[in-house]
């Protein structure tokens, strides 16, 4: 009987040992899942905010290159304006005729007033090619 005991307290002692040792692993286990999913949520977060960063990133380009955009066409219309002036002066020839002319005025989209006032103000100006006026001999 005694012999019994000793067995049933063996086994008994392993069993409880074999429960101790599957409820530290359960233990175990269950912290590495709680790590996991924090680990899980917290890259989540993360590249959501990258998302949202590169989002408004991208939003601010888009903009600053509509606004560029706006710009490159303002200086082509300059541009063209530009040279529609440069031939209307050159049709007329201001060495000759500082006079205004109806016609160009439409074509730059000026006033007659306005192309006056140009006149005058380049015939006190010195030209490239080194008379002291555009409108002198």
């Amino acid at each position: 009987m005694k012999r019994n005991q000793k067995q049933s307290a063996t086994s008994h002692s392993a069993t409880e040992v074999r429960l101790n040792r599957a409820l530290e692993e359960v233990e175990r286990l269950k912290a590495e899942v709680q790590k996991a999913r924090q680990s899980s949520r917290d890259t989540t977060d993360h590249e959501k905010k990258r998302v949202d960063q590169l989002t408004a990133e991208n939003r601010r380009l888009e903009k600053q290159k509509s606004e560029l955009m706006a710009g490159f066409k303002k200086q082509l219309k300059l541009i063209d304006i530009l040279k529609r002036q440069k031939v209307c002066a050159r049709i007329h020839d201001l060495k000759a005729t500082p006079t205004f002319c109806p016609d160009c005025c439409s074509v730059m989209s000026i006033t007659c007033s306005t192309f006056s006032m140009l006149v005058l103000w380049f015939s006190h100006q010195p030209c490239l090619h080194g008379s002291t006026s555009v409108l002198s001999a």
